[in-house]
């Protein structure tokens, strides 16, 4: 017998990670292993016919030859299909997109790569064996890679995970489908929690990062714990969340992160969590809050890698011109070093900026040998040089300004403009695709059945 199983508290990527699984593993029985998220438990209760789930107690382990695990790696998170890791006579399966961890279980065939979903992992094999899907199951497995990238908009979102969606679609998902589990509201009692986040949401700067750590307790138990955090990063345009939540004898711990220099999945290890670089969680029995926050504190300080800020992108301040200089000899400057704007400084100190269109306008109204004190521009966007390329982001879109100037103890040492910051975005992306990504050519022509 071939089981087909994932991690319990069975989210959609999960799920749809199963079904695409038994595309690959046809004579294979898909078995959930455990608990599931409340919004997949309303979707099997309207389109189980997609999944014929076995429940785990009613599968003879003693009879099962191949165990294909998707979306984990972790012993703990599999229910009662961890007797069968090691066992004799049993092979192993595995697709996974989470990043390793010293205490993965090892298998003998299938993908681990850190990817946006590990459905997409499956819809690339799917696709390359020219297996058909039915519309219904493309919904599921767009559902399931939508979930796990933001709807393709999280940093961990890969060029695979883009390829797979753009095919499922052409196999006739249903985005309006996707869209009713996605965009769901709020229970009341999920709405009271997302208000409580508002109100004890405390942010803390650590090694230039900018993280909201939010301590509260609830009397009973509430599900879909996550909506409500989601909610919140959207509400608020957070960039790195942990949420510690008490329930009676156990403390639940969310982590979501939208930068790549802040690892949830490496932070909430030590707590005995699971998840990948922008989302993690952990379930701790029996301790203390405080306790936990405390702890979470000197890991946040150990694990946060410090954020590249612009003094490392900025360019020199180059050429400046003064109040007392004319209008023409600033035309000569801009077009010998081709630049479009000059910063007008005086004993050190920047008074403001003329660009090449004002200039070009006063000499066009025969003003060429006016000094330039008269027509600059007085209000500038400045900034310290150890602000995050993200904040000075944030400055010039507030600001609607295309340069920002770069001050220390008001001297000017750097320029950033809209195109240093876009490289700097780009070149971030692009060592993150180089660590994760490693070559997929060669994970895709691993032995597979």
């Amino acid at each position: 017998m071939e089981i087909i199983t994932t991690h319990t508290g069975t989210d959609f990527d999960a799920l749809a990670s199963m079904v695409a699984a038994k595309k690959l593993y046809p004579e294979a029985k898909l078995s959930l292993p455990g608990s599931v998220a409340k919004e997949v438990k309303q979707f099997i209760c309207l389109y189980g016919s997609l999944l014929e789930n076995i429940p785990s107690e009613e599968i003879d382990l003693d009879k099962v030859k191949r165990l294909i695990l998707v979306d984990t790696r972790w012993l703990n998170r599999i229910g009662i299909f961890n007797q069968l890791i090691s066992r004799k006579g049993v092979e192993i399966h595995i697709y996974d997109h989470h990043p390793p961890h010293p205490e993965d279980i090892e298998g003998e065939g299938g993908i681990c790569q850190e990817v946006g979903a590990t459905t997409s992992l499956l819809v690339s094999l799917i696709r390359k064996r020219r297996i058909s899907i039915s519309p219904a199951e493309a919904t599921l497995l767009l559902l399931g890679i939508y979930e796990d990238t933001g709807s393709l908009s999280f940093t961990s979102t890969t060029p695979l995970d883009l390829e797979a969606a753009a095919y499922l679609l052409s196999q006739g998902a249903n985005l309006e489908l996707i869209s009713s589990f996605l965009n769901r509201g709020l229970t009341e009692k999920q709405t009271l929690l997302l208000d409580d986040f508002l109100k004890k949401a405390q942010t803390k700067l650590i090694n230039g990062v900018e993280i909201v750590v939010i301590v509260t307790e609830i009397d009973e138990f509430i599900g879909g714990l996550s909506l409500p955090l989601h909610k919140l990063i959207d509400l608020k345009n957070l960039e790195v969340v942990f949420v510690l939540i008490k329930s009676k004898d156990r403390v639940y711990l969310m982590a979501r992160s939208r930068t790549p220099s802040v690892n949830v999945g490496e932070i909430l290890s030590p707590f005995g969590g699971g998840g990948h670089n922008f989302a993690a969680s952990a379930l701790i029995k029996g301790a203390d809050s405080k306790e936990i926050e405390q702890r979470l504190s000197q890991v946040l300080k150990n694990r946060i890698k410090p954020r590249l800020t612009i003094d490392r992108i900025m360019s020199p301040p180059g050429e400046t011109a003064t109040p007392q200089m004319l209008v023409k000899e600033a035309q000569i400057l801009l077009k010998k070093h081709k630049i479009t704007f000059l910063p007008v400084v005086e004993n050190s100190k920047v008074l403001g900026m003329i660009s090449q269109k004002r200039i070009d306008r006063l000499i066009a109204h025969n003003s060429g040998n006016a000094p330039l004190k008269s027509y600059i521009t007085p209000k500038i966007l400045t900034c310290p040089p150890f602000i995050s390329i993200k904040r000075a982001q944030e400055l010039m879109m507030e600001e609607e300004a295309g340069v920002l100037f770069v001050l220390e103890e008001d001297k000017l040492v750097g320029i950033i403009t809209g195109s240093d910051l876009l490289d700097a975005f780009h070149q971030r992306r692009e060592d993150s695709l180089e660590e994760n990504l490693g070559s997929l050519k060669d994970l895709l022509e691993k032995k597979v059945p």
